[in-house]
């Protein structure tokens, strides 16, 4: 049987297909794979498992490979998960193999919420770092410096708190600037960019894929710029309105405007609810995202560009 034969012979089991000559993939017991020969008689296998939207933990991987039988060794980098087998005989024995492999792997990580989606793009480039041999798991993860065993948090916060917090000052700037217009158009579509920017600006600082920390982080800094900004456009509302005040007393009459009937009450909110409304709209599309564990939102927005 040749390679091409025994690629065939696996995706039967399987339920893959090709992608290209040398390469097939599909999902099985909810993680999407990719297999490929890099080299004569030696097989890779690539998936991107999430828990929730976060890196897989190598304790998991560990006792998912600890269970195979067939492949022998594996690497844990950036939350790529790849699975190294020698197939010198490529049989249907040994497809058979490797579909008993893969769907003992995936039922190990799927019982603990792990999740997996078809990826950007192909990631079979070689590895820099060396497989670990299935007896050698221990020293492996005492050796390891890569710090994903007892990582609780993504590493890059601080750059990715500074990239907020100019997406924050950017996106309160264009939305006041737009609003100064007086049209419902630019209004909405200053808030969208303001509600956008911070976690984009996030992700592009931090370099890391979305997690529960960057969310947090980012929907607390909109908020806050949610009630500033409503109160500034406010503020040049006053100061459109009445030639005889002052920057800070329109500053601080906003939150009284109801009160001293110089708006009504729906006007005065109306402002409110159409941001709020964009924010939770954005941020629910967000959580779902990272709860099934897809492509981060400036991967996401990167994708609705090239469309």
């Amino acid at each position: 049987m040749d390679v091409y034969g025994f690629f065939v012979e696996l995706n039967n089991y399987l339920g893959f297909k090709f992608v290209s000559s040398n390469v097939v993939a599909g999902e099985c017991g909810g993680l999407y794979y990719e297999l490929c020969f890099i080299s004569y008689g030696s097989l890779k296998v690539h998936t991107e498992p999430r828990l929730f939207g976060d890196d897989p933990y190598r304790p998991h991987i560990e006792d998912a490979f600890g269970k195979l039988r067939f492949f022998k060794s594996y690497t844990l980098v950036n939350g790529n998960v790849e699975l190294f087998v020698d197939v010198t005989d490529v049989t249907e024995d040994t497809a058979f193999s490797i579909m008993e492999d893969l769907t003992s792997f995936s039922e190990t990580l799927s019982a603990l919420g792990y999740k997996c989606t078809v990826p950007q793009s192909p990631v079979f480039e070689p590895q820099k770092s060396e497989p670990v041999t299935q007896y050698d798991q221990m020293s492996y993860q005492q050796t390891d410096d890569s710090g994903e065993d007892s990582r609780a948090l993504p590493r890059r916060i601080p750059l990715g708190i500074l990239g907020a917090l100019l997406g924050t000052a950017g996106g309160l700037l264009i939305w006041v600037t737009l609003s100064l217009t007086n049209y419902m158009v630019a209004f909405v579509l200053g808030i969208v960019i303001a509600v956008m920017l911070p976690i984009i600006l996030y992700e592009v600082f931090s370099r890391e894929k979305t997690s529960a920390v960057e969310i947090g982080i980012c929907l607390f800094v909109t908020l806050l710029l949610i009630f500033l900004g409503d109160r500034l456009i406010w503020t040049f509302d006053l100061l459109r309105w009445y030639e005889d005040i002052t920057f800070s007393q329109a500053y601080y009459e906003v939150p009284y405007m109801v009160e001293d009937e110089i708006v009504e009450a729906f006007s005065y909110y109306e402002d409110y609810i159409i941001a709020l409304a964009a924010l939770i709209l954005f941020y629910f599309i967000v959580i779902r995202n990272y709860l099934k564990g897809l492509p981060s939102v400036l991967a996401t927005v990167k994708a609705m560009n090239r469309r």
